[in-house]
């Protein structure tokens, strides 16, 4: 092969990688915005939620008469169900439509916040964790469902460690979970979204987890509800 015909070829790849590898980050930089401004979002709702909260007290309470609020759409438990000593069975009244910002998660290893987002096409995806919508929501008994672009709000997970904890804030409350099982899957294993007769969590993202662009295998995190608004849950 002539000298010229390889020195094209060479600048050619180099090209491509080059463009390749600009677009990445260009695609990683704008996923950040978009995950920030969901973020900013799910932080102005809960703050909005709190003054409706402290105005809703003021006009309903003497002001001499201190109470407990409780949030809405947090139904009441009755006997029957604390007979069940299952703590960590809330039902959402009103479930999350696609799209809506619905919680945030925080990853204490990586001292990272993710606004939680219901659905898991890439508009969703792209905006924050998506929550598989045929799965619980959080706190709820069976298998809640998260995925995750490795590149944006999942990066870095390699420093993922088994024992660590992932923390859920929604307006029905706040639950901890402690990671305790990884594997890889192929992306068409529907064994990621199996129900369970407890409350667990599915993480899920792109493997290998360094890796930009498309992919056919899946690096699955699971995890076990421990700790329920508070109270700690006992398996």
């Amino acid at each position: 092969m002539p000298n010229q015909l390889k020195n094209l070829l060479v600048i050619v790849c180099l090209f491509i990688s080059l463009t390749f590898v600009i677009t990445s980050l260009i695609q990683i930089q704008l996923g950040s915005t978009q995950v920030d401004q969901s973020l900013e979002e799910w932080n102005t709702q809960t703050a909005n939620l709190q003054v409706e909260l402290l105005i809703q007290d003021h006009q309903e309470k003497p002001t001499h008469q201190r109470t407990h609020k409780t949030a809405p759409n947090i139904p009441t438990i009755d006997e029957d169900t604390q007979n069940k000593e299952q703590p960590y069975q809330l039902i959402y009244e009103n479930r999350p439509s696609r799209g809506d910002i619905f919680g945030k998660m925080y990853i204490p290893r990586l001292d990272r916040e993710i606004p939680i987002i219901s659905g898991t096409d890439d508009e969703e995806l792209d905006k924050g964790v998506g929550h598989f919508i045929g799965s619980v929501l959080p706190g709820e008994n069976d298998n809640t469902v998260f995925a995750g672009h490795n590149n944006t709000v999942f990066r870095n997970f390699d420093q993922i460690q088994l024992g660590d904890l992932i923390e859920i804030e929604t307006h029905e409350g706040t639950f901890i979970y402690q990671l305790k099982d990884e594997r890889i899957v192929h992306e068409d294993d529907r064994t990621v979204i199996i129900s369970y007769d407890e409350p667990v969590i599915t993480l899920i993202t792109c493997y290998p987890l360094d890796f930009f662009g498309f992919t056919t295998e899946r690096y699955i995190l699971t995890g076990k509800l421990i700790e329920s608004n508070g109270q700690t849950i006992t398996n």
